[in-house]
């Protein structure tokens, strides 16, 4: 992470002027963007403008729609996301890492939920999403340190996950996907001289000491705000704390980190990553992103989410989409207002010599007495309020915005009030259902966009992690798949050399955990009267649990244990799964051998001729195929054995004492096989030459167990 890339000074000189020049270029059109963005958050903070000339006694009431609409929006998606069943799921990539998929799964289910504390930030990051339709953070490999007398102690280790502010990161106009695939990008912050000195002590700056007076000089006489930054201004007009220009905030000088290119005189790139101080005009850092992260394909320390897919890099959100319909709802309750106002204080004509002045509008107030000579000269116009319009106008476009963003009232916990809502219970689950299409929309977006996310933690844990990290995971979320002791597991750097597709489990709605109760419920009911649940104990204390956990008790299996598995057989495709999630396969008697066989031997073949062959999945499908064949010959053996004597006791003993007789050249099932011996080898009552009488053959041992035939 320290490795500085060396440069001569006119490479030095030639590549600042590069990022000047590329800053000077894109700052125009991200200015435009910033402050269409700036309105956006304006009207989150519901900072309203001053009212103007003529119109300081009218309403500056703004309807908060944008306000309301990201809350209840954001509301949803930190449930989902952040809730309290919510986990990752891990899908692999090759054959080979299928036997490690649950334990990279709870790994990464406590790396992001429990390790990395990023609940906040998470939270400002969808939120910028929501509000701007784009959202940024920045994600390095980060080493949190504090010291105890003297001595450094690390207190976190792992993947930082910084939202970026929008004014911060500045990128080409040009048509991309990613952010991956500018030509170049720049991210600005703010940095103490101390900080740059400690990034010197750890490799990631150089020539800091050197130029540390000037440094500090600059650092003292800079104010903390610039004419770019468009949201963060509005952000300090809406907190009342004035940023720019603050004594007390100096000390800090602003650092540009530009990632981008190097072109040699063979016209090959590098990927590099600079970090420049404009203030000064001094490069600071050169480093290879090839050496920082070398087995990532995406090597910039950027993640993103976009709200809406519609094909444009920067597309709309919240803000966007919504401004018109506050605009026009704001102009209708000011509306709403003036008409109420007339009802209360209505217009009066009065007659010149009425003794009222006339040349200045009247505007009274209740409790106040006004004298005048004559009194019926005054004629109060009285005005009947009508809110029909005003109410059927609001109604409008809240419709609107419903069908837009797919909140309903009953999504944000209001009551019904609209004349033309569903009054059944149906109509209200239908409406319901369909505000939840629309939003199932957005949910698949934020799944798809943390997938990415995710998989950058664990590429990030792959290559910066210790050869053995400890992690907590309970044994019952273990679920027996891999080892646990002392509350939690280690994940080696080997298991975390396999390559998976990441997604979010999102947690469970309050509407989804009643309709699962009633569905467990009618479920149970109907497993109750089906034979082949009610003679199964584990099935009906599986049930049972289920019917439990959708109840909210998690506690069911303290008070009855789960009963023990009856071995049921399992289909070959069952058993091959097992294997490669390294886990010990027995053949079951119950097993059609052949079968099995063609249809193992059939897999055996496609994984050795795989590109990356799992040799230990090949091997333990290799041993299971031998106790397939070992089985198969027990089989015939034993069905020989009783066969031929089953024929020696007919042959031998007129009377069998009632005993039905397999046919010769019937196979005989195994599962019957235990009971046909015991009455095989059963003296029979009044049967002189019956088993175990002098005259018949007796066995000299019980029957054998299902993996051989005692001799």
């Amino acid at each position: 992470m320290t490795t500085q890339r060396t440069l001569t000074e006119e490479q030095l000189l030639k590549l600042a002027n590069q990022i000047e020049e590329d800053y000077s270029s894109a700052i125009t059109d991200h200015r435009k963007r910033m402050e269409r963005w700036r309105r956006y958050y304006q009207r989150w903070r519901n900072r309203v403008d001053p009212p103007s000339k003529d119109d300081e006694d009218k309403s500056n009431f703004t309807v908060p729609l944008i306000q309301w609409s990201v809350l209840t929006k954001l509301a949803r998606e930190v449930q989902s996301l952040l809730g309290d069943d919510a986990e990752v799921v891990a899908e692999p990539v090759g054959p080979s890492d299928q036997r490690l998929v649950h334990k990279v799964a709870r790994w990464m289910t406590w790396r992001f939920f429990k390790s990395m504390r990023a609940l906040n930030n998470t939270v400002v990051f969808l939120f910028r999403k929501i509000l701007f339709g784009r959202s940024f953070a920045y994600m390095p490999w980060h080493v949190d340190t504090y010291d105890v007398n003297g001595e450094t102690k690390v207190w976190f280790k792992g993947s930082a996950f910084w939202p970026i502010w929008p004014d911060d990161l500045i990128t080409p106009s040009e048509d991309t996907d990613t952010i991956h695939d500018f030509s170049w990008v720049i991210r600005r912050f703010r940095a103490t001289p101390y900080d740059l000195l400690q990034g010197e002590r750890e490799g990631r700056y150089t020539g800091i000491s050197a130029d540390i007076d000037r440094i500090r000089s600059w650092a003292e006489s800079k104010q903390q705000r610039d004419q770019d930054q468009e949201i963060k201004r509005e952000k300090d007009l809406a907190e009342g704390v004035i940023y720019e220009g603050a004594l007390s905030g100096r000390g800090k000088l602003e650092v540009w980190e530009w990632y981008g290119y190097l072109y040699d005189e063979g016209f090959n790139r590098t990927e590099v990553v600079v970090r420049y101080l404009p203030g000064l005009k001094k490069i600071v850092s050169v480093q290879d992103l090839a050496v920082l992260y070398p087995k990532m394909r995406h090597r910039r320390p950027f993640v993103e989410a976009s709200l809406i897919k519609d094909g444009s890099y920067w597309g709309m959100g919240f803000g966007e989409l919504l401004e018109y319909i506050e605009d026009d709802m704001t102009a209708n309750h000011r509306l709403f207002d003036d008409a109420g106002e007339y009802t209360v204080g209505p217009v009066m004509f009065h007659k010149p010599g009425s003794g009222l002045d006339g040349s200045q509008p009247i505007r009274y107030r209740p409790g106040f007495s006004y004298p005048t000579e004559d009194p019926s000269g005054v004629n109060q116009m009285k005005i009947a309020f009508d809110p029909t319009y005003t109410t059927l106008r609001e109604q409008s476009c809240m419709a609107i915005v419903e069908r837009i963003t797919g909140q309903s009232d009953q999504n944000m916990g209001r009551a019904i009030d609209r004349p033309n809502a569903p009054r059944t219970a149906r109509g209200q689950i239908a409406l319901l259902e369909e505000g939840n299409i629309r939003a199932s929309l957005d949910v698949e977006v934020l799944r798809e966009d943390f997938g990415v996310i995710l998989s950058r933690v664990w590429q990030l844990d792959a290559e910066f992690c210790d050869d053995s990290e400890f992690f907590r995971v309970t044994e019952e979320e273990a679920g027996g798949l891999f080892e646990t002791s002392q509350g939690g597991a280690r994940m080696t750097s080997q298991e975390r050399g396999g390559r998976y597709d990441f997604s979010v489990k999102f947690a469970t709605s309050v509407y989804s955990k009643e309709a699962e109760k009633e569905r467990q419920l009618a479920l149970y009911q109907l497993d109750l009267a089906n034979p082949l649940i009610a003679t199964n104990p584990r099935a009906l204390w599986m049930i049972t649990n289920k019917v439990h956990s959708a109840m909210g008790d998690a506690n069911f299996s303290d008070l009855v244990p789960e009963p023990p598995d009856l071995g049921m057989p399992k289909n070959p495709r069952e058993e091959w799964t097992l294997i490669l999630q390294g886990e010990e396969v027995n053949v079951n008697p119950g097993d059609n051998d052949k079968l099995h066989m063609l249809d193992h031997l059939r897999r055996l073949k496609e994984e050795q001729k795989a590109s990356e062959p799992d040799q230990q999945a090949i091997e333990g499908l290799i041993g299971h195929i031998r106790d397939h064949q070992q089985q198969e010959r027990q089989k015939a053996l034993m069905q020989s054995m009783v066969q031929s004597l089953a024929q020696s006791l007919a042959g031998n003993n007129e009377q069998t004492g009632g005993l039905t007789m397999q046919r010769p050249g019937v196979p005989l099932s195994l599962f019957g096989l235990q009971d046909t011996l015991q009455q095989l080898y059963q003296p029979q009552q009044g049967a002189p030459g019956g088993p175990g009488a002098g005259g018949g053959v007796a066995p000299t041992a019980g029957p054998a167990p299902a993996g051989g035939m005692q001799q």
